[in-house]
C-alpha cells in the first residue's frame, strides 16, 4: 500500500477531502469516529481503522486520581463509597477494575448492552441511579440517549 492518510478528530474526512485522490486507507488516531464518512469510504473501496480505547488508560488515571484527591479533600476514604459508572466500555471497566482492586465496597457499573448481556442492577443501584439523575446539582447530560459532557461532584 502506498497511499493513506492519518488524521485525528480535527480533520473532516469525506467525499470533499478525498474526491480524486490515490488514497487506499484512512486511519484516525482517535476513539471516535464521528469525523469519518465511513459510508463514504466503503463505497470507494479505502480501508478504515479507527482506534478505540487508545487513550482509556490515561482517561481512567484521571478519573481515579480526581476520585483519590476530592477523597483527600474531603476527609473520607473512596473504598467507602459507592461509585456509579454510567458505561462500562474501554475506560468504565477499566475504572470498575481499579476501584474493586482499591476495595470499593460497590462499585454500581450501568453497561449499555443487549439485555442478555447485561448483568442484573439491584433495587438500590437503580434507586441511587434515579436519585442521582433528579438531582437539580447533576446538569442535563443526558440527552436523546446520549451522555454529554458534564461535571460530576461525587456527594458524601
Amino acid at each position: 500500500m502506498r497511499d493513506a492518510l492519518m488524521v485525528r478528530s480535527v480533520t473532516r474526512v469525506n467525499e470533499a477531502l478525498l474526491s480524486g485522490k490515490a488514497v487506499k486507507f484512512v486511519g484516525t488516531a482517535t476513539a471516535g469516529t464521528d469525523h469519518v464518512d465511513q459510508a463514504w469510504l466503503q463505497q470507494a473501496g479505502i480501508g478504515f481503522s479507527a482506534a478505540p480505547g487508545c487513550n482509556a488508560i490515561a482517561v481512567v488515571e484521571y478519573v481515579f486520581s480526581s476520585l483519590l484527591m476530592l477523597a483527600e479533600r474531603d476527609g473520607f476514604a473512596l473504598r467507602d463509597r459507592t461509585v456509579g459508572i454510567v458505561g462500562v466500555g474501554n475506560v468504565g471497566g477499566r475504572l470498575q477494575k481499579r476501584l474493586e482492586a482499591l476495595g470499593s465496597k460497590r462499585c454500581s457499573a450501568i453497561r449499555r448492552a443487549p439485555i442478555a448481556e447485561t448483568k442484573a442492577i439491584s433495587a438500590p443501584s437503580m434507586r441511587w441511579f434515579r436519585k442521582l439523575m433528579s438531582s437539580p446539582s447533576i446538569p442535563h447530560c443526558i440527552k436523546k440517549g446520549h451522555i454529554k459532557p458534564c461535571i460530576w461532584r461525587m456527594s458524601r
